[in-house]
């Protein structure tokens, strides 16, 4: 038989032999287990497997037949299409668990496949070792995640058996499991292409045990391997491959402690034990008082103790005008030794020396934010030289402010011992004429109330007055009385020297006897006769009565 044509179907009983087969390309049909069935979709045959729940696409995928032995036992759902890995074998058979990207390798580094139908506890099964899996949910929302065509999974370092598209990070496991192919809930196609990443420790010609933090591989040529070691030989560097800005950037372990300079070589000692040596240098006066070595035209000094390096447009830098005194843990600006934490001295007369502190909205220019120290009179200052205000807190409450507009002043502080209780005090110089040193003043900057250090108090009279206690004219308009006292109760015991209002005045003399202020009502005297004898009378009020007093011709 050189030819046989199968339309409708053939069964083969004691064997059949011949040079092809040819199989019906227009019929859709599902091939049951044992069968070969043209795909005409996926353009292949297709081959019913054991169980008859998987069908091989024959040329196109890889399956294996495995025995769910998870730990704990569940059931191996196809809906689910976990992702597992060899555990051991079982009856011949590998057996399988599933499989997750973190902690140790042994976890994911035998990652197998992804199951491609429900496998029960301790049975038999297949998975996709290299193929499609068809018909299962593929949009991400059994993973909490969105997928769509295209996405490449990974095997979840979380959630055992998953896949994520979401790509573990290092010390997790990289292992990529399979592509979305078509992102759909009920018919959706996942492309099972298993990629294990691999540690450094897996590489043929590597051999790492023993690794500590911050060691690195050295090449073994006699041996032909990398080799993880703690310590780093610089025998074989030459000037053209070193520099200042080289040696400044070398590892901490390596750095130079000490070294000698003869004949245009340069022998330094490190700080375990080992030495190298640097050819190409010369000698050089560095910016500091210690002998230094020039690299073709960079001065490398050890600088001067005390002193800060920094970067001078890529070499080594130092000054006296920034210090560090390591004893006592202060630092110095300006050329001092420093004798507080923090010390500032003016490094030219007349000029303003201090700390500015400001930020991109207060500005940034020399007289913007707070500036804080000495101005060029020699007066220790607070000064902001822009639009805001200086305010004094505590616990985010204003205790003191000193706005931006006009000018505020607090005299001339010469008595440096407050008065015990003071809430607020000013001190300054005596002045028994002109304004005063202290004032409150209106918006039209007249002042309306002024002291001096003498005591002397004046209100609304524009200046220091000529008594103790000096009050200013009022005016005809309503409320602009020089004095004005509200009734009231009086005291229980009257004092001397004292005047009280309850709707009658009265003073207090030494005797301590409370006594009317007696008052007229005019100035009219009245004509009358008897009983007033001569030419008439007066009234005045005491204590809220009025009487008549008699006047004389």
């Amino acid at each position: 038989m050189n030819e046989l044509n199968i339309k409708n179907g053939l069964i083969v009983d004691g064997g059949a032999t011949g040079h092809s087969m040819q199989f019906t390309t227009e019929l859709t049909q599902t091939s049951n287990v044992g069968q070969l069935v043209w795909n005409n979709a996926d353009g292949t045959l297709d081959l019913g497997l054991k169980g008859g729940s998987v069908t091989l696409q024959i040329g196109q995928e890889h399956v294996a037949r495995v025995v769910n032995k998870t730990s704990p036992l569940i059931d191996l759902l196809e809906a689910n299409y976990q992702v597992v890995k060899i555990k051991a074998a079982t009856g011949q058979r590998l057996s399988v668990d599933l499989a997750v990207a973190s902690g140790l390798s042994i976890n994911s580094e035998t990652t197998l496949g992804v199951v491609t139908e429900t496998i029960s506890r301790n049975q038999e099964g297949f998975i996709t070792v290299l193929g499609q899996v068809k018909k299962i949910n593929t949009t991400g929302s059994l993973q909490g995640e969105t997928w769509n065509d295209g996405d490449v999974l990974y095997l979840s370092d979380t959630v055992p058996g998953q896949l994520t598209k979401i790509k573990p990070q290092s010390p997790n496991h990289n292992i990529r499991v399979a592509i979305v192919e078509y992102a759909h809930a009920n018919n959706g196609k996942l492309y099972v292409n298993i990629s294990n990443g691999f540690a450094l420790t897996e590489l043929d010609n590597v051999i790492a045990t023993g690794a500590t933090n911050n060691d690195i591989l050295k090449y073994n040529a006699s041996t032909q391997t990398w080799i993880n070691s703690n310590s780093i030989s610089l025998s074989n560097i030459s000037a053209t491959t070193i520099s200042a800005t080289t040696y400044q950037n070398l590892p901490i372990d390596i750095r130079v402690t000490g070294g000698t300079y003869s004949s245009g070589t340069a022998i330094f000692t490190n700080n375990t034990g080992g030495t190298f040596s640097v050819s190409g240098f010369s000698t050089g006066s560095g910016s500091g008082s210690s002998s230094s070595i020039v690299v073709g035209s960079t001065v490398i000094s050890s600088g001067t103790t005390g002193r800060i390096p920094f970067n001078n447009g890529g070499i080594y830098g130092e000054s006296g005008n920034l210090v560090w005194d390591n004893t006592n843990s202060r630092l110095g600006l300006g050329g001092i030794a420093p004798n507080y934490n923090f010390s500032i001295m003016r490094n030219a007369p007349n000029t303003f020396v201090g700390m500015q502190i400001s930020n991109n909205s207060s500005g940034t220019a020399g007289s913007d934010g707070l500036l804080i120290g000495i101005g060029t009179d020699n007066n220790a200052r607070i000064e902001t030289g822009d639009a805001n205000s200086i305010i004094i807190s505590s616990n985010s409450t204003g205790k003191l402010q000193v706005g931006t507009t006009g000018t505020q002043f607090f005299g001339t502080l010469t008595n440096t011992s407050p008065n015990t209780g003071a809430i607020f005090q000013v001190n300054g110089n005596s002045s028994t004429s002109g304004l005063g040193f202290f004032q409150l003043r209106n918006n039209g900057g007249t002042p309306v109330l002024c002291a001096n250090e003498n005591g002397k108090v004046s209100i609304n009279l524009g200046s220091v007055g000529t008594a103790q206690f000096h009050i200013g004219a009022g005016s005809t308009a309503a409320n602009t009385a020089p004095i004005k006292i509200n009734s009231g109760p009086l005291m229980t015991t009257p004092e001397p020297g004292t005047i009280e209002y309850n709707n009658t005045f009265y003073v207090t003399n030494s005797d301590s006897t409370r006594r009317h202020i007696v008052t007229a009502p005019n100035t009219t005297k009245v004509t009358a006769g008897a009983p007033y004898t001569n030419d008439g009378y007066i009234i005045v009020n005491i204590g809220g009565t009025d009487f008549k007093l008699m006047t004389t011709a």
